[in-house]
């Protein structure tokens, strides 16, 4: 069983510090921590942000995710990671993020096809509607763009699905078990995903 509450660190390049956030159950974010950041730190921001959270109690659970520019008034994009407490669960291995591949991305291709085919759908063009992008997988057939990260504990694989809240971030709405390492089986999970989150 998963019980660790998942929370977001986000960061700019012009701000001192990386933000740990979580969403209050009014809409507006609350803010759990602050964690210094050299300003001119000269790897790019998500590196930046690695980095300054290695020496926090917080890890990332999840890729970066770009935000939007208009977020805090901010000039250019900032970056945005999913973090869990280290010491939430002191006895269980820190989970680690699994990069959705090119192969997996593949293999949803080919679950989707077999899906429209049964149901005698076209299939022309579904190739395009996946793509992999920074370890993710992104679904999006114009309707509503799924997000998909790979994650691995001790309790197994599991896939994260992540859809655009009004604030326009990529927010994590369902997970479900998988093996990361079976691509097709993967693309079935993923593919259940779709279906339930498009209904």
């Amino acid at each position: 069983m998963r019980t660790s509450e998942v929370f977001e660190a986000v960061t700019f390049p012009n701000a001192s510090e990386i933000l740990v956030r979580r969403r209050s159950a009014r809409g507006g974010m609350e803010v759990l921590a602050r964690i210094p950041r050299p300003v001119n730190a000269p790897a790019p921001l998500h590196e930046a942000m690695s980095t300054a959270l290695d020496h926090s109690r917080w890890q990332a659970v999840s890729p970066a995710f770009l935000l939007p520019a208009e977020e805090h008034a901010a000039a250019v994009s900032g970056v945005k990671v999913e973090v869990t407490s280290r010491y939430e669960h002191p006895a269980d291995p820190a989970a680690a993020i699994v990069a959705l591949t090119e192969e997996h991305r593949e293999a949803l291709t080919d679950e989707a096809v077999r899906f429209y085919t049964r149901i005698d759908e076209p299939v022309d063009g579904l190739d395009d509607y996946s793509k992999a992008a920074a370890g993710s997988l992104i679904w999006d057939a114009g309707l509503l763009p799924i997000r998909f990260t790979g994650h691995r504990d001790r309790c197994g694989d599991l896939v994260r699905a992540h859809i655009v809240a009004d604030t326009g971030l990529w927010t994590p709405t369902a997970e479900r078990a998988t093996d990361l390492d079976n691509q097709t089986l993967t693309a079935r999970v993923l593919w259940q995903l779709i279906c339930e989150l498009s209904d």
